[in-house]
């Protein structure tokens, strides 16, 4: 009885799978029979799974499986979404949701993060674009889809995840707790003058109103940036294309060319120009971009850097220039809701560069070696194979261990919150004074904060080789002498990163106090290298020119 029902639910499964690889089919006409052969022994295998397996097989749940098995053997942007996943997809251009702010993807086949959303759970806690997330909650993130570890991320304000992260550089795994929280989607959230004449707006995403918002963002800002315009698209992941159109519209001229799509059908080729005279079209601009812009943020970065508009500052972008459709070939059936998310073509700039990064290409900041040349409008060079690679390349400097566990364990936060509580009198503009310094090195005390510098790792573990030999006298001796040199050293790292603690403890004091808004003027703007390189060029006579070719 088992059996017959579970073959009738799969002749209704059967016949929208079926319905499903039709549809496929319809497209692929030319691969002839062997894809009908195919798609006859896929039907007959489920068949006999469902009569003979030893145990009871839930036919949607192997009907599923066999789609997201054909899919594994394509990109990683094509997915099979189920009801509920693909309501969480729509969520990624409007609305909110609780969660830990970051955007995932997978690189090589990695759970990778493209960016963390800023002022999020994730970025608050250090978290990197180009971090890989290798386990959720303890279990291991092989093999898993995207939308399968935002389901997982995503949750009630309030509830914790953990994470194991393996980042570039820093041999051991990192151990993140984050507590979700809501994350808003707001497309600009800073804009204002950094300098005498130079303007500043921040983009953080590609949502449904970011053009609106841009525009809103320019008026505000009105004649004050004659000198010039910093657009900040660091961290971006991107988003929706009419949006990134939108965007270009406000800085090129009209009639550009913006981006074209190449896909294997005709309809699939596409060509998006500006529309309208640009906004801010006659001033200097100089984009910021690092390895989380992506995708839309590609698209106005490389058209911006074709048409010789702008300068492009900061590090090579993340590479994601693949045009995803969604399809719902549950439409009318037991599966409604459902939705295929599939790759249709790929995104390429004026001067003929693709986007789309390959996925074994060198993750590099500037030229990488073999690449294919191409030329500006203006006939300056630019390189191919995946990404914008800048005109001017400037990284920002690594996190130390110290940095880096201070970030992590949310010691800024926690210290800010305690802090605050204790001195009501703070105004905007204040600093961080050695007696702010010396209470945040006794709060660190009373939260028993240590970690393990590099040095000490490599003590312990020659310390462990020794174990197993006789050594002698005089080797214990040098041994207890490397180890009080490394904590002196140890204890010098504070003083060394006097920079970023002082920065972290004022970024999170005004956020509490004075909102995000103020984090910018405060902070962001003051402290950070790429803007004040982007500065520096607008305030000298002469420079945009020359790095533009002009």
């Amino acid at each position: 009885m088992k059996n017959r029902k579970l073959y009738a639910i799969w002749g209704v499964g059967g016949l929208i799978g079926l319905l499903f690889l039709g549809w496929i089919g319809a497209h692929l006409y030319a691969s002839g029979e062997n894809l009908y052969a195919g798609i006859r022994l896929l039907d007959r295998v489920a068949v006999e799974i469902t009569q003979n397996y030893v145990e009871d097989v839930d036919a949607k749940d192997l009907i599923y499986a066999g789609i997201r098995g054909m899919l594994k053997i394509l990109d990683p942007h094509t997915q099979f979404f189920e009801q509920k996943q693909y309501k969480e997809l729509m969520i990624g251009t409007h609305g909110k949701y609780g969660g830990v702010g970051m955007v995932i993807g997978l690189r090589e086949g990695i759970l990778t993060v493209i960016s963390p959303i800023e002022g999020g759970p994730a970025y608050k806690a250090g978290i990197q674009a180009g971090d890989m997330v290798v386990k959720i909650e303890g279990e291991s993130t092989k093999g898993i889809t995207t939308q399968e570890a935002a389901t997982k991320l995503r949750g009630q304000k309030g509830t914790k995840v953990s994470l194991t992260i393996k980042r570039e550089g820093v041999e051991e795994p990192l151990e993140f707790t984050l507590t979700r929280d809501i994350i808003t989607i707001r497309s600009v959230p800073y804009a204002g003058i950094v300098a005498d004449g130079v303007g500043y707006i921040r983009l953080s995403r590609f949502s449904e109103n970011a053009g609106e918002e841009i525009r809103e963002a320019l008026k505000k800002i009105g004649g004050r940036a004659q000198k010039g315009l910093i657009l900040d698209l660091r961290n971006n992941p991107g988003g929706l294309l009419s949006q990134a159109v939108d965007v270009s519209d406000l800085f090129l001229p009209e009639g550009k060319l913006v981006v074209y799509t190449k896909g294997r059908l005709r309809g699939q080729d596409r060509k998006f120009y500006s529309r309208f005279p640009p906004l801010y079209g006659d001033k200097p601009l100089i984009i910021l971009v690092n390895g989380g812009s992506a995708s839309a943020s590609e698209i106005i970065s490389g058209a911006v850097q074709d048409w010789d508009r702008g300068l492009i500052l900061g590090t090579r972008t993340y590479g994601k220039g693949s045009v995803q459709t969604v399809l719902k070939p549950g439409r009318g059936t037991a599966f409604e809701g459902t939705a295929l998310k599939i790759t249709t073509a790929k995104w390429y700039i004026p001067s003929g560069r693709c986007i789309q990064k390959k996925e074994k290409a060198k993750k590099d900041t500037t030229k990488v070696e073999g690449e294919e040349v191409f030329k500006t409008q203006g006939g300056r060079t630019v390189y191919g194979g995946g990404g914008i690679t800048p005109d001017v390349v400037l990284e920002l400097p690594k996190l130390n261990l110290l940095e880096l566990e201070l970030s992590r364990k949310g010691l800024f936060f926690d210290f800010a919150v305690d802090y605050t509580t204790k001195h009501k009198d703070l105004r905007r503009g204040f600093e961080v004074t050695d007696e702010m310094l010396s209470e945040f090195k006794k709060f660190l005390k009373e939260k028993d904060f240590h970690y393990t510098s590099k040095a000490e790792s490599q003590l312990e573990n020659l310390e462990e080789s020794l174990k197993e030999v006789d050594y002698s006298t005089d080797t214990k001796r040098i041994i207890e002498e490397l180890r009080s040199k490394v904590q002196a050293a140890k204890e010098r790292e504070f003083e060394k990163s006097l920079d970023y603690i002082k920065m972290g403890i004022k970024r999170e004091i005004v956020s509490k106090l004075w909102g995000e808004e103020a984090v910018y003027e405060e902070t962001v703007v003051k402290g950070d290298k790429q803007v004040q390189r982007a500065v520096e060029i607008l305030e000298t006579p002469g420079e945009y020119e020359k790095l533009l070719g002009l």
